[in-house]
């Protein structure tokens, strides 16, 4: 897991790098992880961290692309006894911001993307213990707001598409920094 999360990271420093030329933002965020459905009976709220480069298309539409680290943990009893869990995540994926007006400090937004979601799951009990890792498709929805010159704040739907789908929502607060 460290390792793709590494080369991920070194991945978006290129598409950084590349697109300076261009007017960008590079964005840090934090927040909270909730799952919900399934997902949420195996593991409570948790956290998340995300950085973001995100640019113009035109005044109302923003191209993007968006890099989070998120952990949750949970325990799910059984009759042999409690199961202690821990599930991580690193997700990837271009996204598009089409904002419904927009001023020079300010703006709501819609967002969607679609990508990749790194996951890694340990689970122990009784001195017991497991890991499963695994890369699964996923697409996320959501809506924004950008205010006071920088600042994001952005809700999200998230779904991986797996043999068991893991639905999940994130909310998260930043800034963007100007180049």
């Amino acid at each position: 897991m460290r390792k793709k999360a590494f080369i991920l990271m070194a991945s978006l420093v290129f598409v950084l790098m590349s697109s300076a030329s261009f007017a960008v933002e590079l964005g840090f965020k934090g927040g909270v992880h909730e799952p919900i459905d399934d997902y949420g009976d195996i593991v409570d709220t948790g956290f998340t961290v995300v950085g973001q480069i995100k640019g113009p298309i035109s005044d109302r539409i923003f191209w993007g692309l968006h890099l989070a680290y998120s952990a949750a943990s949970g325990e799910i009893s059984s009759p042999g006894g409690d199961i202690d869990v821990d599930i991580t995540m690193v997700e990837l994926y271009p996204f598009l911001d089409l904002y419904a007006f927009r001023s020079n400090t300010s703006g709501p937004f819609f967002r969607g993307g679609l990508g990749f979601n790194f996951w890694e799951t340990e689970a122990s009990s009784g001195g017991m213990s497991s890991s499963e890792d695994g890369t699964d498709m996923m697409i996320s929805a959501g809506l924004g707001f950008n205010f006071l010159n920088g600042f994001e704040l952005v809700a999200s739907f998230n779904r991986m598409f797996d043999d068991d789908d893991a639905d999940y929502i994130t909310a998260t607060i930043g800034y963007n920094f100007k180049f």
